[in-house]
């Protein structure tokens, strides 16, 4: 699978294995298919035409019932094609956004088989999927949250590597794919368990070097301007001034998204110094959207707390309660993108990966 099918496979086949109570296992292109009998239905995804020949040569060993979800050769016309094995062919629509075509016709096609077994639950999960569109909508109109991805992107600008670290259900593939498009910044995906293994070791902990250290207002006013001073003063310390909070800083600090840190000896705020050179560190961008994922979304934002990392952090506005922005917010975080609520409830998992592409989208667009 390419990074298009694999972002499409994996955002559906956890959901489905739920739903249908039997297991929906993703297996390798290398995987040995003559090993699987007729007991299994083989369902393959290709979102290239590529990646169709591919998946043509490995089946020619296939015993097993298939369905194929692929393109059209050339992604010229859409029909079923009868004759050829269950193929159904995709048109070349929507190019950019291939995975989520691809993971919108894969939830089409479980809805319409479930119609025909137990349609009653299906009609109610027909109609859950078909609220997407008004989700995708009331995103696209949202302001706020646009603003908050520009604004992440361009105070972190000066980056050319960064990590998405997530669960595992293929936003981090769709992800590097749409930033594979683009000579800004080289993307590498990694799940929630990885970071100790790698990405850790790849964020620059040197704090001083690397963030504004809190000093005596009328040194910080003649290194960053008195307009910036007080910009972090109303940002970070609620309005009060820096000397007034260096002379009886408190013990224990509301966890906000705007917080200044003690470390070293000293107070920070995660703000990158002006000469900062990030070919030293790593961008890290952590989504915490999930509500079946958040606990490991925590563990990986206190594995990372201890370099204190320059961090995107992407969550749901229903998770910011007094208790989850005391988690959330419990070592620096540099900018945080929250997704509203929709008609007052969090965007549901089934929506979450395609608000997510989203999300990649705008922050490539702003590369």
């Amino acid at each position: 699978m390419d990074k298009k099918s694999t972002a499409a496979v994996k955002s559906v086949a956890g959901i489905w294995s739920r739903f249908l109570d039997i297991p929906v296992r993703i297996i390798s292109p290398e995987a040995h298919l003559a090993a699987f009998g007729e007991n299994i239905l083989l369902i393959t995804a290709a979102a290239s035409s590529a990646g169709q020949k591919r998946l043509a040569q490995r089946l020619e060993t296939a015993a097993c019932p298939v369905f194929r979800l692929e393109p059209e050769t050339d992604f010229t016309a859409c029909r079923f094609a009868n004759s050829d094995g269950g193929r159904f062919l995709l048109t070349d629509r929507l190019r950019h956004v291939r995975s989520d075509y691809l993971g919108a016709m894969l939830h089409l096609v479980f809805i319409n088989t479930w119609h025909h077994v137990f349609p009653d639950k299906a009609k109610i999960v027909s109609e859950h999927f078909n609220r997407l569109g008004q989700t995708v909508l009331d995103l696209l109109d949202n302001t706020a949250l646009k603003s908050q991805v520009s604004q992440s992107m361009a105070i972190n600008r000066k980056y050319k590597t960064m990590f998405y670290i997530g669960p595992p259900v293929g936003v981090g593939f769709a992800w590097a794919d749409k930033f594979d498009r683009t000579d800004g910044i080289l993307m590498v995906p990694h799940l929630f368990g990885e970071s100790a293994h790698g990405p850790l070791v790849t964020v620059d902990s040197k704090v001083e070097e690397k963030f504004i250290k809190l000093d005596d207002r009328k040194t910080m006013v003649l290194t960053f301007g008195e307009a910036q001073v007080d910009l972090w003063e109303s940002e970070y310390l609620g309005g009060e001034k820096i000397d007034a909070f260096l002379k009886a800083s408190p013990n224990d600090l509301p966890f906000e998204k705007k917080t200044p840190f003690f470390t070293e000896g000293s107070w920070y705020i995660p703000e990158l110094l002006p000469d900062y050179d990030t070919t030293q560190d790593n961008l890290i961008v952590m989504d915490a959207t999930h509500p079946r994922y958040f606990d490991q979304a925590l563990d990986e934002i206190s594995t990372f707390g201890c370099r204190y990392p320059q961090m995107i952090l992407i969550t749901q506005q229903a998770f910011l309660d007094e208790r989850g922005k005391a988690s959330l917010y419990r070592y620096p975080i540099s900018s945080t993108i929250i997704l509203p609520q929709i008609a007052g409830d969090p965007i549901p998992e089934m929506h979450l990966s395609f608000v997510m592409n989203m999300i990649g989208t705008e922050m490539v667009a702003c590369v």
